[in-house]
């Protein structure tokens, strides 16, 4: 047997461009990434004390695999709290990031062959996990002219007798996107019809702008959704890997399953760190919203003045503009970014095909910096138009 020999199922998966474009950044000095959406806001000083007081009190053995019992009934609380969802702690697993939290659910949703309903753009998490659990990925479009909101009529038409799931994401990574009221009840009822399951993304929740707020579409249907939400951007604690979800305990119990075998639970101290930023206080989020909402002006004020097209991100910490214009694909336009602005970005097909056009540009970064990307991008894209 040949010793490199592996699943033909990793033959249709593709590194992640993100990681990519953000090695890149990293191997060039100077070059400043606005590639992964990692938050600049300081992890508030309770978790970080909460987090080693638990090292320093020897709790850094196994915890219970669902995640400890009071961080569980803090998750219930917050849902019963913030949109007004009766979960009890035995609804909820504590993940090791949302990631894995995507990943156990869709493996224990579907059986080989079966059709998730993933959006394009979307996250580039979704389309791997599918294949890896031998289903089968079918890509609804969010189109630009539609603000990258759903086409919940176009959706149906894609929907077969062997579709189980739909994925959403809102507020949505790469586009900014945020479905509104009547677009969750239209997915909830098309799923009602064709009797479906809808996984919720939902770890951007707390950042959005412009008077929009989110909603949590397991208010119009607990029964048939499975929200995943993470500690990662809301807390910016990335590095401690601590997401969750919350859903019908006959679902949850089967995907705590997959989570159990496969990593057994999350960190046990980072679990109290999250149960420390669930607790409080909160006083540091308006400032972390409206850190990022500076870095999206000055972003959008720099494409505006490039003229470059884009639909305003209203939620998230992303813009997906079109580049189509420069006459280069998005791998390479993204690649003459670095090389011509110092500016690492991600390019737009790494999202899906209704990418290609484009690139995505994280705001996440420090303001001064983020500042300093917008008037290299300037410099660069406007020294590119005078030349060609």
């Amino acid at each position: 047997m040949s010793l490199t020999k592996v699943s033909r199922t990793l033959t249709e998966i593709k590194p992640s461009l993100i990681r990519r474009f953000l090695d890149v950044a990293r191997r060039r000095p100077g070059t400043i990434d606005l590639t992964i959406g990692d938050p600049s806001h300081k992890t508030p000083s309770h978790v970080i004390e909460a987090y080693v007081r638990a090292l320093r009190e020897g709790k850094v053995k196994y915890s219970t695999s669902r995640g400890i019992y009071e961080l569980r009934e803090a998750i219930a609380d917050k849902y019963r709290r913030e949109y007004g969802l009766d979960y009890s702690p035995d609804e909820v697993v504590v993940t090791v990031g949302a990631s894995e939290a995507i990943f156990s659910t869709i493996r224990a949703l579907i059986d080989p062959g079966d059709e998730v309903l993933i959006p394009d753009p979307g996250f580039v998490q979704y389309e791997p996990a599918v294949r890896i659990c031998h289903g089968k990925p079918i890509h609804h479009p969010l189109l630009e002219e539609k603000d990258y909101l759903p086409d919940v009529e176009a959706m149906k038409e894609l929907i077969s007798k062997r579709t189980r799931v739909i994925v959403m994401n809102t507020p949505c990574n790469p586009t900014g996107s945020v479905f509104t009221r009547d677009i969750l009840k239209a997915i909830i009822d098309l799923a009602e019809d064709h009797d479906l399951i809808v996984v919720s993304d939902e770890v951007y929740e707390k950042f959005t702008y412009d008077g929009v707020t989110h909603e949590c579409i397991a208010t119009y249907s607990p029964e048939r959704v499975i929200v995943i939400n993470s500690f990662s951007k809301t807390y910016s604690m990335t590095g401690l890997r601590v997401g969750y979800l919350l859903g019908p305990r006959e679902l949850v119990e089967h995907i705590f399953l997959i989570h159990f075998y496969n990593v057994t639970q999350t960190s046990t101290p980072a679990q109290y760190a999250a149960l420390a930023a669930l607790r409080g206080p909160h006083d540091f989020l308006k400032e972390a919203v409206e850190l990022y909402d500076r870095n999206r002006k000055a972003i959008l004020r720099a494409l505006d003045r490039l003229r470059i097209p884009y639909v305003r991100p209203k939620g998230a910490y992303y813009v997906f503009p079109r580049i189509d214009m420069f006459g280069m694909s998005s791998m390479e336009f993204a690649k003459w970014l670095v090389e011509h602005a110092g500016v690492a970005v991600v390019p737009g097909v790494a999202f899906g095909d209704k990418g290609k056009a484009h690139v995505r540009i994280s705001f996440s970064q420090r303001t001064d910096l983020v500042e300093e990307a917008a008037e290299r991008l300037i410099k660069a894209l406007e020294g590119f138009s005078k030349n060609r």
